[in-house]
């Protein structure tokens, strides 16, 4: 998958594989070790590639970094139930790190959850499903913040209940919808990801559409000019229930 995720970002970024910084077989042992388990082998994958520098990609307020996630376990004043590996750890308070939900398998990859550490949380049942996969979140971030954020113009959508009511289309709909609507627009689907996972890209102008395990629905819009996001959110507001 790395090889996939390196070469997909060489599209944005052709310098970008020289930025990332693979972690040692030691510290990979040494993170296995301290969890007392065998580590997913889709995230060993990911740490020998990038586990001790993801380059410039930086996700707000998450440190995927092996070093983090080794001294969050070695602290010992709290471990997740034997279900949930972090693979990210938030760096600012409420503490909702990011864990592989081993009970959770799609194909060779997992369930992404979020929770609070350093709590109750997970043992209250108050465990957000975030990805369906380890896949799905990487080629997400790399989307956004190495090709979305680049264009000068985004605008966030969101699907609205009261549409929803009135036009009966549900939010499993709407990512079909929303797909074969902007292929029609001339935008091409990257197939990175799961069906729920939309990475849409046309050149001038980007749409990302992802329907969460939990439910919701998050919806962004990126373009060259203002002129042009306005031309593709008009028609995403106007044949969808998304506002």
């Amino acid at each position: 998958m790395m090889n996939e995720f390196l070469s997909f970002l060489t599209n944005y970024d052709p310098n970008y594989p020289a930025s990332v910084r693979g972690t040692s077989e030691e510290m990979i042992g040494r993170l296995s070790a301290t969890i007392g388990r065998a580590l997913p082998p889709i995230h060993e994958e990911f740490l020998r590639c990038m586990g001790s520098s993801m380059g410039d990609l930086e996700i707000p307020n998450l440190s995927f970094d092996i070093e983090h996630i080794i001294e969050l376990y070695e602290a010992e004043e709290w471990r997740p139930p034997s279900r949930y590996v972090v693979i990210a750890a938030e760096v600012q308070d409420p503490y909702f790190d990011c864990y592989l939900d081993l009970e959770q398998p799609n194909n060779s990859d997992f369930c992404v959850v979020r929770f609070e550490s350093w709590g109750n949380a997970v043992f209250k049942g108050k465990v957000h499903p975030w990805f369906r996969s380890f896949r799905d979140m990487l080629f997400s971030f790399g989307f956004i913040y190495k090709r979305m954020n680049t264009l000068p113009f985004q605008m966030d959508l969101q699907a609205s209940l009261t549409k929803q009511r009135r036009t009966g289309q549900s939010q499993e709909a709407l990512v079909k919808d929303l797909e074969e609507l902007a292929c029609r627009m001339g935008f091409k689907r990257l197939q990175h990801t799961s069906p729920q996972c939309l990475l849409l890209e046309r050149g001038d102008a980007t749409i990302y559409g992802h329907l969460p395990p939990r439910g919701g629905f998050d919806a962004r819009a990126a373009a060259t000019d203002k002129e042009q996001l306005s031309k593709v959110c008009e028609v995403l507001r106007d044949q969808t229930i998304l506002v």
